[in-house]
């Protein structure tokens, strides 16, 4: 027990001021200090676990948003390379109409010959 030297009552030793009159019994004020900062040092643990598994989760997510649109993007110019490349193959095996006229007579031409 302590006793108070303002107000002469009497209190544990744990707390940290005097019940009756409010004088700071600093022994019981420091060790109460001490165990709140304890306390804050623990959920600030806590709290950055729980913030790095937060953060975790979201940079998975965005790896994966990151990871869809580049496929997406991938396909597209895929895509459009094998549609520039078939319309140009397209293009160098086309003939002009001269040419498709001249290869119709000829054609018709042999097979009248082979007949």
């Amino acid at each position: 027990m302590v006793i108070c030297p303002n107000c002469g009552g009497s209190f544990e030793e744990e707390h940290s001021s005097c019940p009756y009159c409010g004088y700071i019994y600093e022994p019981g004020a420091y060790r109460k200090y001490m165990e709140n900062l304890h306390d804050i040092r623990e959920d600030l643990e806590e709290l950055g676990e729980e913030t790095g598994d937060i953060y975790k989760k979201e940079a998975g997510k965005t790896v994966k948003k990151t990871a869809v649109i580049f496929l997406i993007l991938l396909f597209l110019l895929l895509f459009a390379g094998l549609s520039l490349f078939g319309l140009h193959r397209l293009l160098d095996y086309s003939e002009d109409e001269d040419q498709l006229k001249e290869r119709i007579i000829r054609e018709h031409q042999m097979r009248e010959e082979r007949e």
